[in-house]
């Protein structure tokens, strides 16, 4: 007979075994875990003792420093401008102001001791579980709440009388909290950097139970646990430089903890993922999100904003296969309640509430849980420094009693952005009498003529000490008088900041419009630094030859892109790219042109226009047609797969190597016109992973130039007479498995081949 199975998963280690019930949590433990579990209640009943004895210190503070002493001041002062028959009602005031917080204080810590007794209980007894913690926890903060309350009396006068009479009124809810005015730095504060001890752009920030902190640290490609008390951290994801392997980040923007299992999860921006972390196993989480912000509830729902798509969404824990519930915005970008413009930081409260930090309306929005709009709970009144105002807000939260904090950027960068703005309106270059003298201003320091230029910011100098070539690498941000040295020839820029001041959002900005003074400029190479825009005098540049702009997030081109004539290399890979102009087609000297993952829908009609253009990289964009492409005759190499093409270009006579792998491709009419004028060998030609059923016939113009022809993957069920033509030659390839061929009319092919073309390597 077989042995009955009482065993259920574990749900620490996920396992089958004989496992024991939490009656707390509801979950299901194996006995090596059920203690593990233990311990970890154990800790958090420490750190709710702990939190206990500073109550209880706040409140001998409170016994030893009554707050009634300016009151009474104010009662004087009211009593010494009066007259005689007020002096009772003064003494009976007084008494109130001295009585009522003592008597407040004695009830309060009547309560505390109870609580404290049922914690010495629980603690001796060693009987207790989550509902007894999260009990505990509730009720401090009640008392909490009590205690704040005692600060907020206040004095009512009555103006109609001829004398004010005043009274004592005790206010119920506290709705200012003095905080404190000093503050220590907890993380960081070695200036940027990649060490352990230093941060670089940091982003978002998360504080667990035991007052860990876990920073996005935004430059660094990396999130940073800093553990309490400690002078340096470790890094637990990223950290692998930027990539989108699973190891690696791409400028994380925030990070949360899951309270429950302790696992980390990030907003991985520049891969556009959400992704989790739990212990040494990664997974990804939501993908093809521009996740800017995370939030969790209490129940384990995940918040993620979209600041592209302008919303944010819930998913249920554990089931992120779906596109999730939208919860706030998913109307537009606009500024009407239901909707949000570049929403970035959020919040949300115990009722599910959701609170939005809506950056580019200046406003913090609150939806309430099913709302189908929010309502404005901070700012909504134009870009400014009032009180009714916010001025670029950084982040938010929410207290205990629903008070909103605001993190503006008021102090340290708002001060900085004032100083650039008055360098920008009295920028005059002609105070530098020579280029070191630029290089010595600025706010950083820069190598001259270094022998190891490898991840530097360094200068070169001609003969006549003029600063030719500069690269700015990792820098806080680009300063103006950087457009002072009109010797320029060579500019980089690596993971450095453009600072436009007309924009809100911290972490995306633009190339101010002075660029458009380094009229001598040839090369511009633009790395991982934001660029929304270009502005329009970017069109000044037209003695540049090099273009780069890659992984900036950026999302157009001026019309006077036109007037960069010279233009022979231009290189706008990984951007947010959605059109392009339609002077693009004036960039007639254009050899090279790398447009690969961005967002194009399609190509302008001037296209055919650059007639010099050799190569082009289109792949991984959303383009369903490259008609625009048709008697562009000069062009070698074209590379478009991992788009929605459904038909092949026209007449690209001189065509070498193309790849039109993972589109929608359901025939290869056309081909006959593909490289049909070059009289060397064709080298690749690759059509697999599409949805092909047919090989015409005008496939043999060109099939004894061809070395490697793939069709793996398709929808074929016979192959043409014509593909046997003159293709045997032995450095030759050809790819067609995975098809939909039976049996016999497979054995046919590989018998033509073996009779007609010896030499060729197959792929079946």
């Amino acid at each position: 007979m077989a042995m009955a199975n009482n065993k259920t998963l574990c749900f620490t280690c996920n396992k089958e075994k004989i496992t024991y019930l939490c009656r707390g949590c509801s979950k299901e433990f194996c006995f090596m875990h059920l203690t593990e579990h233990q311990q970890n209640l154990n800790e958090e009943l420490n750190y709710i003792i702990n939190d206990y004895d500073q109550f209880k210190q706040t409140i001998n503070e409170q016994k030893q420093n009554p707050q009634s002493h300016s009151l009474i001041k104010q009662i004087d002062e009211w009593e010494r401008n009066s007259i005689e028959i007020i002096q009772q009602k003064a003494q009976e005031c007084r008494k109130i102001v001295i009585e009522y917080p003592q008597k407040f204080i004695d009830e309060i810590e009547k309560k505390f001791n109870d609580l404290s007794e049922q914690i010495k209980q629980i603690h001796s007894e060693n009987d207790f579980n989550e509902i007894n913690l999260n009990y505990l926890e509730n009720q401090l903060i009640e008392i909490t709440k009590e205690i704040n309350n005692l600060s907020t009396i206040s004095i009512k006068e009555d103006s109609q009388s001829l004398i004010n009479e005043i009274s004592i009124i005790p206010s119920k809810i506290s709705k200012l909290n003095k905080w404190k005015q000093d503050a220590i730095t907890v993380a960081g504060g070695n200036g940027p950097g990649q060490g352990l001890n230093q941060l670089d752009s940091d982003s978002g920030i998360f504080i667990d139970k035991k007052k860990n902190i876990f920073i996005a640290d935004w430059l660094n490609h990396r999130i940073v646990e800093w553990k309490c008390n400690e002078n340096e951290g470790q890094i637990v994801a990223g950290g692998n430089s930027r990539g989108n392997e699973i190891i690696q980040l791409n400028h994380p923007t925030d990070v949360i903890v899951d309270q429950l299992d302790h696992s980390i999860i990030i907003a991985d921006l520049g891969n556009r993922r959400v992704i989790q972390r739990l212990n040494q196993n990664r997974q990804i989480l939501i993908q093809n999100v521009d996740c800017s912000g995370l939030a969790m509830d209490k129940h384990g729902f995940l918040y993620v904003s979209d600041w592209e798509k302008n919303e944010v969404r819930r998913w249920k824990m554990g089931e992120y296969n779906n596109e999730g519930t939208v919860v706030a915005g998913g109307n537009g970008q606009g500024n009407e309640l239901n909707q949000l413009n570049t929403p970035t930081c959020i919040f949300i409260d115990k009722e599910q509430s959701v609170y939005v930090l809506d950056t580019n309306n200046h406003r913090v929005m609150k939806w309430r849980k099913d709302a189908k709009e929010g309502t404005v709970v901070a700012g909504g009144n134009g870009k400014g420094r009032n009180l009714n105002q916010l001025f670029q807000p950084q982040g938010i939260t929410v207290d205990d009693l629903g008070q909103i904090y605001v993190a503006q950027a008021q102090f340290s960068i708002v001060r900085e952005t004032m100083i650039e703005e008055s360098e920008r309106n009295t920028l005059d270059c002609t105070k530098f009498q020579r280029d070191y003298d630029i290089i010595k201003s600025l706010p950083f320091s820069v190598q001259i003529s270094p022998t190891d230029t490898a991840a530097k910011t360094f200068a070169l100098m001609n003969n006549n000490n003029d600063v030719t070539e500069l690269t700015i690498y990792k820098e806080k941000f680009v300063p103006l008088n950087v457009y002072c040295l009109k010797k320029l020839i060579s500019l980089t820029i690596h993971e450095t900041r453009f600072y436009e001041f007309n924009l809100d959002d911290q972490t995306i900005r633009s190339i101010p419009a002075e660029i458009g003074q380094l009229t001598l400029l040839r090369t511009l190479r633009i790395y991982d630094s934001p660029v929304l825009h270009l502005p329009k005098e970017f069109g000044n540049l037209n003695q540049l030859t090099n273009l780069t702009i890659n992984n900036s997030y950026l999302y157009d081109l001026p019309t006077t892109i036109e007037n960069l004539s010279a233009l022979q290399t231009l290189e706008l890979s990984y951007n947010k790219l959605k059109t392009l102009p339609s002077t693009f087609g004036k960039l007639y000297y254009l050899v090279t042109l790398l447009l690969d993952h961005n967002e194009l829908i399609s190509l302008p009609s001037t296209m055919s226009s650059i007639a010099y253009l050799r190569t082009l990289d289109i792949q991984s964009n959303q383009l369903t047609s490259i008609n625009e492409l048709k008697n562009i005759n000069q062009l070698r190499n074209l590379y478009a797969q991992n788009c929605n093409i459904k038909y092949l270009p026209m007449n690209i006579q001189y065509l070498i190597n193309l790849n039109m792998s993972y589109n929608h491709l359901e025939d290869l009419f056309g081909i006959g016109t593909l490289g049909l004028a070059e009289p060397s060998q064709i080298k690749n030609f690759d059509f697999s992973y599409n949805r092909i059923d047919i090989i015409p016939p005008e496939i043999s113009q060109i099939i004894n130039r061809l070395q490697k022809l793939s069709v793996k993957h398709n929808q074929l069920t016979h192959l043409p007479k014509e593909i046997y033509g003159q293709l045997n030659s032995a450095n030759t390839f050809l790819d067609i498995s995975e098809n939909l061929f039976t049996d016999d009319e497979l054995n046919s092919i590989k018998a033509t081949i073996k009779g007609k073309l010896p030499s060729i390597k197959v792929t079946y």
